[in-house]
């Protein structure tokens, strides 16, 4: 069997989180033929690398306005916190 090839979701952060929650309640609640079930594991893992990449750039592109104790005020790069 050739394995097809997974190319990336052309889609927004939302969409392909909302398509990664079919995949996963399909995967869930179906009984899905073996090779049906691998195909959407295969979509379903690259929705979870495009949505992090997307994570990823929208984290980079945050700053925020800290004061210091002197009262000035510096742009710093956000960090977020993430689970897991």
């Amino acid at each position: 069997m050739v394995a097809k090839k997974t190319q990336p979701p052309a889609k927004s952060f939302e969409q392909g989180i909302e398509t990664l929650e079919e995949i996963i309640k399909s995967l869930e609640e179906q009984e899905v033929p073996l090779e049906k079930a691998l195909d959407l594991f295969s979509e379903g893992a690259a929705l979870v690398q495009y949505c992090s990449a997307q994570l990823d750039q929208a984290e980079k592109k945050m700053e925020i306005l800290l004061e210091d104790a002197a009262g000035n005020l510096r742009i710093e790069t956000a960090t977020l916190q993430t689970e897991g």
